[in-house]
């Protein structure tokens, strides 16, 4: 089962997601309003700036993996404070 790479960035905080799931991103991101990842429950996704973007499609899951992990180096030192903790939210 291919996995989708996205990103989804918080404007106004300052925050950037990122996630793999097996999902289409538009409503794996959908689901959020009601059942947020930890990660970013505090974000307010009615009052807030929030941009997503879908990035990558892959078949393997390591692939994925190694991807997401490049990713999220790639944020530092960018004006968007990584708040990922988890890879594969959706793996069920």
């Amino acid at each position: 089962m291919s996995r989708n790479v996205y990103q989804v960035f918080n404007v106004t905080l300052g925050e950037a997601y990122i996630g793999i799931t097996k999902q289409f991103v538009r409503d794996r991101v959908a689901s959020f309003r009601e059942h947020p990842p930890p990660a970013i429950e505090h974000w307010d996704f009615r009052g807030e700036i929030i941009h997503t973007s879908s990035i990558e499609n892959f078949e393997d899951e390591c692939d994925a993996a190694l991807y997401y992990g490049g990713l999220m180096k790639s944020l530092r030192g960018s004006a968007f404070k990584p708040v990922s903790n988890d890879l594969f939210g959706d793996a069920s």
